[in-house]
């Protein structure tokens, strides 16, 4: 696993890491609820994808970036991006971290082209 981080804070950056290594590490072909812990709830869009990116790639890097996406997708809600970049298609999911519970909510998410 590699990850670049364009922010200062170490320990959100291991999380989110980590949370893009789980990703496409659990199976996703289930339609059943897939537990992360650092995850508050991953929708089925968000799972179908995962799902087509693992099956057209096998490396993964992450970046992680502080801020939100740029409209239309994003609307400066998400404290954090989460890139998954592959060799297919690199995929940006938007994160809002929860105080409260000690995890982030996924607000959304975006596909590039590689």
């Amino acid at each position: 696993m590699t990850f670049y981080s364009c922010q200062n804070n170490f320990s959100d950056d291991i999380r989110i890491a980590n949370i893009g290594a789980e990703l496409v590490s659990v199976d996703l072909s289930e339609n059943e609820s897939i537990i992360i812990d650092d995850v508050v709830w991953i929708g089925n869009g968000l799972k179908e994808k995962i799902h087509a990116i693992r099956s057209n790639t096998t490396e993964f890097e992450y970046l992680i970036e502080r801020g939100d996406l740029e409209k239309a997708f994003g609307d400066k809600k998400a404290d954090f991006i989460l890139t998954i970049i592959t060799d297919f298609e690199n995929l940006r999911i938007r994160l809002k971290y929860d105080e409260k519970i000690d995890k982030y909510h996924i607000l959304g998410w975006s596909i590039t082209e590689t």
